[in-house]
């Protein structure tokens, strides 16, 4: 609803309207019960992106998707990467590691966001077993609450 007001809002002053998409909204009925939604969201998603001037995407493979989906045909890359000279290897701090129970030899893995079935907790928790599995030595970081985390703690 505030995505197409802001749309009305842009058309009306002659300004140009983009968004990005980094979130898959027609797939969360199916967490809630509700698969048989999914149609009417992604139709309405679909009424929404068309309107807009161009759309962003965080990766190729979600750019493809929404090409796919036709939400719009002129779908660019917004990549979000990481800052290699800040987050390299060699700037890692032994005693801040330390102090959050992170062995020297342990891979460190961090998860912030709100801990809901939607934003891929199964598979985030799948590729966790598989690290058990092959005897990788990790730790867990997580940051964020929400109505998932129990499962999430039980797995």
């Amino acid at each position: 609803v505030l995505g197409h007001a802001a749309v009305r809002f842009a058309r009306k002053n002659r300004l140009p309207v983009v968004a990005s998409v980094h979130t898959r909204f027609e797939t969360y009925p199916r967490y809630y019960g509700l698969a048989i939604l999914e149609g009417l969201v992604e139709a309405g998603l679909r009424r929404f992106y068309r309107r807009c001037d161009a759309i962003f995407a965080p990766s190729e493979s979600m750019a493809q998707l929404l090409r796919d989906q036709r939400m719009n045909f002129d779908v660019g890359i917004w990549s979000r990467g990481v800052d290699r000279d800040i987050f390299a290897p060699d700037r890692r701090d032994p005693a801040w590691r330390r102090s959050l129970g992170i062995g020297d030899e342990e891979v460190a893995i961090g998860y912030v966001g709100r801990l809901v079935m939607e934003k891929g907790l199964d598979v985030f928790a799948d590729a966790i077993d598989q690290l058990l599995r092959r005897g990788v030595r990790h730790r867990l970081l997580i940051v964020g609450d929400g109505p998932a985390r129990e499962w999430f703690e039980k797995r």
